[in-house]
């Protein structure tokens, strides 16, 4: 039999839980559902709360795998950065844009 895993990125305000159940932990921890974070695919907490989560999941069994700030940053490197584009005096951003058969939602 395979154990739950939860996988936990520690990064100040902006850390995030994924996994099998990590929703239920967090909601039990909190007392209130989490936010999801569509783009970082995970459920955002605040790192006092991860530790939190991360005890109660231990306690119960799950498999922990940490990643902290230095692997979040180098995935952020890992994206493309914006181009910047100027026009008439302003100077402005263009993001990379998605292809055709991705959207927003």
């Amino acid at each position: 039999m395979r154990r739950r895993t939860l996988e936990v990125e520690f990064d100040g305000v902006g850390s995030l839980m994924r996994g099998h159940g990590s929703r239920e932990l967090i909601a039990e921890v909190v007392g209130r559902p989490p936010v999801w974070r569509t783009l970082a695919h995970g459920w955002s907490v605040q790192e006092h709360t991860a530790r939190d989560v991360v005890a109660l999941a231990e306690e119960r069994g799950y498999d922990i795998v940490v990643l902290g700030p230095l692997a979040t940053r180098q995935k952020r490197e890992q994206m493309p950065a914006p181009t910047e584009v100027t026009s008439g005096g302003a100077t402005s951003y263009d993001l990379p844009s998605a292809s055709e058969s991705e959207g927003l939602w």
